[in-house]
């Protein structure tokens, strides 16, 4: 890394949170309280969005059952895709059940007709997701960002309520870390990333 960008994440706590940010699994079993929910959603609320259409809607679900429910279901469907026996055990920290809480990302394009806009609103809870994942580092809180739960996205739907036009996009699993991951190591150079008017 440059020796600017290390400068900068020991100066700037931006950049120092952007770098030191990292997806934990093992959590703590204590709570969090409401209102350190709210200022980690006020900042997904700040992101960037297509169109400034802020299309990201935010459901938190502490309960474990509900949680749980919809973790046997992404396993059903990974069993079936792979014909193999699945084991909760074996999945468990990736699919957020030890965590305190789960945040459910979705995106509401109900009242948007464009074609156009749709098909980009997805891209606004991305972006919220990552704004999110950084407050709550900043707060000292752990998080890690979930695909796979969203395979279960009808079983969501059901389990939480969520009306037609609003698409469930991803999941946040949140808690205290119990852990501190070691940094992984950037795969590439900025030789092999960076480019300039074209890829050579």
């Amino acid at each position: 890394m440059s020796t600017k960008f290390e400068k900068l994440c020991t100066e700037n706590l931006v950049f120092k949170t952007i770098k030191e940010r990292r997806s934990v699994r093992l959590f703590e079993p204590r709570d969090i309280d409401d209102s350190t929910l709210q200022v980690l959603i006020q900042a997904a609320q700040w992101s960037p969005s297509a169109w400034d259409t802020q299309t990201w809607r935010f459901i938190i679900v502490r309960d474990r059952d509900t949680r749980l429910s919809i973790i046997n279901s992404v396993l059903n469907i990974m069993r079936k895709k792979t014909n193999e026996e699945i084991i909760i055990d074996d999945h468990r920290i990736f699919l957020g059940i030890d965590a305190p809480l789960q945040i459910f990302i979705c995106d509401d394009t109900r009242g948007i007709n464009d074609p156009r806009i749709k098909r980009e609103s997805k891209i606004n809870c991305y972006a919220a997701i990552q704004n999110l994942l950084l407050a709550a580092n900043a707060l000292g809180l752990g998080a890690c960002w979930q695909g796979d739960p969203i395979l279960a996205a009808d079983k969501i739907k059901g389990l939480l309520n969520i009306p037609e036009c609003v698409e469930p996009v991803s999941s946040v699993a949140l808690g205290y870390p119990m852990e501190t991951p070691n940094p992984p190591p950037r795969k590439h150079g900025l030789d092999e990333i960076l480019f300039y008017e074209k890829m050579d």
